[in-house]
């Protein structure tokens, strides 16, 4: 819903947080290690749009998620 289902936040909600929910295929979030992005989906960001997931999905589908998001760069 805030990043879109090609990572790239072209949506209504990601257009009006503040601060942006940050595309998923940028080099900036795309350099993050697979441990810190593991970290925020499951923690959430103080101060923004970014909510914790780790109480809603298992450890396994958190790192699944980060696969993912190290995929969306190439795909189509």
């Amino acid at each position: 819903m805030c990043h879109g289902i090609d990572g790239r936040w072209q949506t209504f909600i990601a257009r009006n947080l503040y601060p942006k929910a940050p595309p998923m295929t940028d080099a900036d979030t795309q350099q993050l290690t697979d441990g810190e992005l593991f970290y925020i989906i499951s923690n959430g960001v103080r101060f923004t749009g970014m909510p914790a997931w780790g109480g809603e999905d298992s450890p396994e589908s958190t790192w699944g998620l980060v696969a993912f998001i190290r995929r969306l760069p190439k795909l189509s």
